[in-house]
């Protein structure tokens, strides 16, 4: 019998630890669907984080398809998809740049 053969994830644990592991592997460009689903508020927080973190200090491109507002708000920039129709969003943080030059 293997050593993991007893472990058990929850979903929550299940995504967070596939993300580190798209984290720690990412070479340039990450792509991830919903990273908060199935997430605490206290863990999407820190997902979302990560996410920024590895956009603005690791030079990643994260490309993120989500619904949750925390997640969109820490976009630099966002597309909306309605059906067949696309938009492109101000966004928080352009918003903000564009204020404070």
């Amino acid at each position: 019998m293997s050593p993991a053969a007893g472990l058990r994830l929850s979903a929550g644990e299940a995504q967070r630890l596939a993300l580190a592991r798209a984290l720690a592997g990412a070479r340039g460009l990450l792509v991830v669907n919903e990273p908060t689903s199935r997430q605490d508020e206290a863990s999407a927080r820190a997902v979302t984080a990560l996410l920024a973190a590895a956009a603005h200090h690791e030079g990643q491109t994260v490309i993120c398809s989500a619904h949750d507002p925390a997640v969109i708000a820490q976009a630099d920039h966002v597309l909306a998809l309605d059906g067949q129709k696309s938009r492109s969003l101000p966004c928080a943080h352009t918003v903000t740049t564009q204020r404070g030059r």
